[in-house]
């Protein structure tokens, strides 16, 4: 198992809210979510044909890594490169895809909608011991119904006062058709043709019987629920979790290990590490072990130590960051003897400084910059091994382990442009290159490129802050004050991009959940709600980051409205 995928349940609004003291913020929100909802559900009303509930949200992520997944996205991809796919003269909502498991039997079928035309053809894959078979159903708009509890199928559709029911079966590794009803509506059949049961004639009062008894039964609107498209397809199919069919959701166990990264070192009041906000995202139980100062060797006793071993062997998902302080912590002791023997205020003025002003000719930097660089190797081997080590050992746990490889804390420096040659070469050499050559991930031998490696051995989850930051230390952490390790704004940036790797971030998902549906545009009402009324908000960074939808970096009840029209949208089958 990789990742058990698990539902954020909707924090309701006495869960965010005291009865008492926040009743007028409730009703705030039960006001604009009600204004809001309105637009896109009448949207809804309009353009949807069929059935009352759309889409059993399932979230297949969380029916674990199995064959049928590849399958499934093998043929998505299929599909795109088809004619089907790209047919000029198809419906211009163009193709979609859903997963729904019309016979209960734990794994969902495929569904691909050709188009969101009137009268289209949906086709149906079926898994079945290792292969798949395709069959053909009728459909209006492109969706159809189903009935997981029957194993049924359905069509039912009209033009023109002509009405038209197609009601099938899986059977196994098929779908087969087993009741067909046709009959134009009383007053308005001018043709006298008569009303059609299995292609028979009957009456009026049969056909009634028949669409009545059926109907009886409960039905989910299945056939347009995701875009096809390799984001789309290697989202949805790509990241697995624990089943969401599941009646009562589980809360997924998060255990951090690792340095100041995890930590969340000197953070504000309030903020969040990165894997605090990974938590918070899904709804998690978190055990953080991570400490600020911490290296691979204390990481690694960490992962020896048996009350720790014991929470690993409870977890979901492990979130690990390490060796920046292995190669800092002796280059940082140096650089701040240097910023006291020349009486600095900050690690730049060793390059920034005129030579009068700072008594250090040009070449006398060089050799301090060269002292730098051999500081900045000295515990590389060590931390090397360390990290293979850790990885050996976390493979054993049944989780999805995700590593965040070590960024350069010192790659840039804001004025660097403005230096000498002299000078940015003898920061080129002190600060930029002995790092780099310590972190590399193209190149052996380097504390990168042993996650790289122990994340493809071992199958594990590799996040990429080396390349995230790259450059842009000066914006996202303290170089100058020598503080190896990210502000705020940087943890936010690695939460998203951790989320984004792990396959559990969407545009719009806000209580991750894996799905978007009306309960994301409640929780950023909510949000709106609490800011408005004097609060701090109910949101971490990560969940504001996919709450905004219309991507003006504010949040404000348009990206409700907008998420609202798209999930209408996205019913009906529209692009």
């Amino acid at each position: 198992m990789k990742f058990r995928r698990f539902s954020a349940a909707f924090m309701t609004a006495d869960k965010v809210y005291g009865r008492k003291e926040k009743f007028m913020k409730v009703k705030f929100v039960q006001r604009l979510l009600a204004s809001v909802s309105a637009a896109a559900m009448s949207l809804t009303c309009m353009v949807l044909p069929l059935g009352e509930n759309f889409s059993q949200q399932i979230d297949v992520r969380a029916m674990g890594d199995d064959v049928w997944k590849q399958l499934y996205a093998e043929e998505l991809r299929t599909f795109m490169q088809s004619d089907s796919y790209s047919d000029p003269n198809k419906d211009t909502m163009g193709a979609m895809f859903d997963l729904y498991d019309a016979d209960n039997n734990g794994i969902p079928e495929l569904f691909i909608s050709w188009s969101g035309a009137h009268f289209v053809d949906v086709e149906v894959y079926i898994y079945n011991d290792g292969k798949l078979t395709a069959s053909t159903v009728a459909s209006a708009f492109g969706v159809v119904e189903c009935n997981s509890e029957h194993a049924w199928i359905k069509c039912e559709t009209g033009s023109t006062g002509a009405m038209f029911g197609d009601f099938y079966e899986v059977n196994g590794d098929s779908v087969d058709e087993f009741l067909l009803y046709s009959y134009v509506q009383e007053g308005m059949n001018d043709y006298n043709e008569p009303p059609r049961l299995n292609n028979k004639e009957c009456s009026y009062e049969e056909i009634y019987a028949v669409i009545e008894e059926y109907n009886a039964y409960s039905w989910d609107t299945v056939g347009r629920q995701y875009a096809i498209d390799e984001a789309t397809i290697s989202t949805v199919l790509a990241t697995s979790a624990t089943s969401a069919t599941s009646s009562t959701p589980e809360t997924p166990n998060i255990v951090v290990l690792g340095d100041d990264m995890g930590a969340g070192t000197d953070l504000p009041e309030g903020a969040q590490s990165y894997a605090e906000q990974i938590g918070s995202y899904l709804n998690a139980n978190v055990t953080n072990f991570a400490q600020a100062g911490y290296t691979t060797e204390d990481i690694l006793a960490c992962v020896n130590d048996a009350d720790v071993q014991a929470r690993l062997a409870e977890a979901d998902i492990i979130l690990v960051s390490g060796g920046m302080n292995d190669i800092m912590t002796p280059y940082i002791n140096l650089a701040n003897s240097y910023i006291e023997e020349f009486g600095l205020s900050d690690f730049s003025e060793l390059f920034t400084t005129s030579r009068e002003d700072i008594g250090l000719t040009d070449s006398e930097l060089l050799v301090r910059s060269a002292q730098l660089n051999n500081k900045a190797s000295e515990n590389k081997a060590a931390a090397i091994a360390n990290i293979n080590s850790i990885g050996e050992k976390l493979s054993a746990y049944d989780a999805q382990v995700v590593y965040v490889n070590v960024f350069h804390p010192m790659n840039t420096l804001e004025q660097y442009d403005s230096l000498s040659e002299n000078r940015k070469n003898a920061y080129d050499i002190g600060v930029i290159n002995p790092i780099m050559g310590s972190l590399q991930s193209n190149s052996t031998g380097n504390l990168n490129a042993s996650y790289a490696g122990i994340a493809e051995t071992y199958g594990a989850t590799l996040v990429d802050s080396y390349a995230l930051f790259d450059k842009l230390a000066y914006r996202y952490s303290y170089p100058m004050e020598l503080k190896p390790y990210l502000n705020e704004e940087g943890q936010n940036l690695l939460a998203k991009q951790t989320a984004s790797d792990m396959g559990i971030f969407m545009e719009g998902d806000v209580n991750g959940n894996g799905i978007l549906d009306t309960g994301d545009a409640a929780e950023i009402l909510v949000h709106i709600a609490d800011l408005g009324a004097g609060g701090n908000g109910t949101m971490n960074t990560l969940q504001c980051a996919a709450a905004d939808v219309i991507a003006d970096e504010q949040l404000d009840t348009g990206d409700a409205s907008e998420l609202l029209i798209r999930i209408a949208k996205m019913g009906a089958g529209a692009e």
